[in-house]
């Protein structure tokens, strides 16, 4: 389902602001993102897994606007609500408009590659940045952090509260090496809900500052990527219920490469390992001799309830490569994806009161009607995330879908 929000691209100081423009976003790649978050920090899937539909305004309303005042009742739930739904809406736009790719939960020490870690800045306090991870864009590491937020400032021409925020953060964080400290990408991105109570416009800001260190070099740059890709694997195949094989990706153990026979769950033209996602239920990982019958119990209890069902899985090949440290060469292109938005510019009714004291002139695209019929699966980087669940299958060991 596509939704239509408003963008802008910021620079750290506010002074400069890319033109305000309405914008195509695809709820199937925030469900993607969210299916991702789910696996790394085992959160309860909810409406996600129907593409946030039971929490949107239905058609004919157009824009990416919450029923209501929003998810959640109170403060402390709707906060907690809005900073997952700046997760997922933000690691979607994240991958998808900057390239960032294989996103990892930041936490002090964490190891990116064999001798180079991520590190609190000395004399820093406060919270840490949500993700580090790979921008295809620039050939380096990524450090990002996401906001989603009700707040009803300016966010048309401004940095607001949780841009200024999310920059503190990721000034918190450096990636070193035993020669010091490296040069990496940051992205903050904040989401602001437009909702059916605040009638707000739904904004989506991006903001990139810079980083100060050694960059790397070109001999380099294959070596660290399969690395952010490979741990990144690794992460997903814990919350799919194999630590034994997430162990093996880590280490680069080849003769673990035998395990990832086990398990193994089949749809059309793909294999791999999954889980399924019921609504309010999480993820529970198919994995055992019995999978396929738990997961027809599963299924059959998720309609009694009516309770929404995903399949997310990660495919054997993905595994198999990361081990390997062989990926795909599948390097994103930034003057492919520059030219895409440059050309994908048309006229289009920009209400008056979005604009005003916008500097520069407003950029408008043509958005799809809300109408277009979602896919029954997502493809990225490995990850499929599938809502029809009716046709999977269950692969014994030495066989392949």
């Amino acid at each position: 389902m596509i939704k239509q929000i408003y963008r802008r691209e910021v620079n750290p100081t506010g002074s400069i602001s890319s033109d305000l423009w309405p914008a195509a976003f695809d709820l199937s790649h925030a469900s993607w993102a969210a299916s991702v978050e789910t696996l790394q920090i085992d959160l309860v899937a909810s409406g996600w897994i129907n593409l946030f539909t039971a929490m949107l305004m239905p058609p004919p309303e157009v824009e990416l606007r919450w029923a209501g005042v929003g998810p959640g009742t109170n403060a402390e739930i709707k906060r907690a609500y809005s900073a997952l739904m700046g997760r997922f809406f933000g690691r979607a736009t994240l991958r998808f408009d900057h390239g960032c790719r294989w996103l990892r939960q930041v936490v002090d020490g964490l190891e990116l590659a064999p001798g180079v870690h991520l590190r609190r800045r000395p004399g820093h306090l406060g919270d840490l940045p949500d993700w580090v991870g790979w921008d295809d864009f620039n050939d380096c590491w990524v450090v990002a952090e996401a906001k989603g937020s009700h707040d009803q400032g300016d966010w048309l021409t401004v940095n607001p509260p949780p841009i200024k925020t999310a920059l503190k953060q990721l000034a918190r964080v450096q990636i070193v090496d035993a020669s010091g400290p490296i040069a990496f990408k940051t992205w903050a991105v904040a989401c602001r809900w437009g909702t059916e109570a605040n009638l707000l416009p739904p904004v989506i800001i991006t903001c990139d500052p810079d980083d100060d260190g050694r960059q790397l070099e070109e001999w380099e740059v294959s070596k660290v990527r399969e690395e952010s890709r490979a741990r990144w694997v690794a992460d997903l195949l814990d919350g799919l219920g194999r630590p034994d094989i997430a162990a093996a990706v880590r280490s680069s153990d080849l003769d673990g490469a035998s395990a990832t026979e086990d398990d193994l769950v089949a749809i059309p033209t793909r294999s791999g390992y999954a889980a399924l996602a019921i609504e309010a239920g999480g993820l529970i990982p198919l994995i055992g001799l019995d999978r396929g019958e738990r997961a027809a119990a599963l299924l059959e209890t998720a309609r009694i309830l009516k309770r929404g069902t995903a399949l997310v899985m990660l495919d054997r090949s993905a595994v198999e490569s990361a081990i390997m440290r062989t990926g795909p060469d599948d390097r994103l292109d930034a003057n492919l994806r520059r030219a895409w938005w440059a050309d994908g510019y048309a006229p289009a009714p920009v209400p008056p009161d979005l604009v005003e004291g916008v500097a520069g002139p407003v950029r408008t695209r043509a958005v799809p009607p809300a109408d277009v019929p979602k896919p029954t699966d997502l493809t990225v980087d490995g990850l499929t995330f599938r809502t029809e669940v009716d046709d999977i299958g269950f692969l014994e060991v030495g066989t392949s879908a």
